[in-house]
């Protein structure tokens, strides 16, 4: 099993100088969005709104709202370069006074978000950009190290992988599991789509909420329709021809394509069109994501 650390800003917390002390609202997942709307007597709650009426309430699609999580470090007296003990008290005050202001010095960045990274137990890495949400509040041990406790937000809601790849290549007619993404626990709602022709009006469908989008036209043999959920854009990928964004369609996400993984693991996609031949396929290019 690999050691599991986390660093802000390239800066590594599971140093002798501060190190992380508890798990506790580390694995904290995001909450639901509660500000559904309707026209009944009452806004929507977990997911539901109630109907002038009428009994019961109607159940709609949930979104997650930003995550939070908490992290409680020890700040030592430890040589910060060296990981040594201080040889007096004296030492171990300065020691202590450049540890807690590298920590400071951290988490006290209002102008930009933090690029936080997990390293898990298997060896993987988690990244988020975060939010610091509360101040520094340290509690002496004696004078010489301090426990402190940081509450940070992720705005996204989900932590990701730390690069962007090709995760999957599909052929055209496929419909079930994405095997690639088995390990992913969030919705991933920036995923690039990469159709290479030929093929006509291609739509790729997650089979877990239904939602799809399509394109409306022709991809020929040896072009590609580059299919962006960031900017809600489309280009050719310098196939060299000219994609229409009139042609875009889309049914069931206020993006593209939000792609969910399901109870079973993965995500379940249909991906087809016609006029497609062994050369057509879908590449699915971006990152997992995850809740914890």
């Amino acid at each position: 099993m690999a050691t599991e650390t986390w660093t802000v800003d390239g800066v590594a917390l599971s140093s002798v100088a501060y190190d992380i002390r508890t798990w506790n609202g580390l694995d904290n997942v995001p909450g639901v969005n509660v500000s559904g709307s309707g026209s009944g007597t009452s806004g929507g709650t977990n997911g539901m709104f109630q109907m002038a009426q009428m009994h019961g309430e109607f159940w709609y699609p949930q979104y997650y709202t930003a995550a939070t999580k908490l992290l409680t470090m020890f700040v030592s007296s430890n040589d910060p370069n060296t990981g040594n003990p201080p040889s007096s008290i004296d030492q171990g005050r300065q020691n202590f006074d450049k540890n807690f202001d590298t920590l400071t010095r951290l988490f006290g960045r209002r102008r930009n978000l933090l690029n936080v990274v997990r390293n898990m137990s298997d060896g993987t890495s988690r990244g988020a950009l975060c939010s610091v949400m509360s101040t520094i509040e340290p509690q002496l041990v004696p004078i010489t190290s301090a426990q402190i406790t940081v509450e940070l937000a992720i705005p996204d809601g989900f932590w990701r992988d730390a690069t962007d790849t090709t995760l999957a290549t599909l052929v055209a007619a496929f419909s079930g599991r994405v095997t690639a993404l088995d390990a992913a626990t969030a919705p991933m709602n920036d995923m690039q789509f990469n159709i290479v022709g030929p093929v006509t009006n291609p739509r790729v469908t997650d089979n877990e909420s239904g939602s799809w989008v399509q394109y409306t036209g022709t991809v020929a043999a040896g072009k590609t329709l580059v299919i962006h959920n960031v900017n809600m854009a489309i280009d050719d990928g310098g196939s060299g021809w000219s994609p229409v964004l009139a042609n875009m369609v889309h049914s069931g996400d206020s993006n593209w394509l939000t792609l969910y993984p399901t109870a079973a693991g993965g995500v379940n996609i249909t991906f087809g069109g016609s006029g497609t031949t062994g050369a057509t396929q879908l590449l699915l290019v971006g990152h997992k994501k995850f809740l914890r």
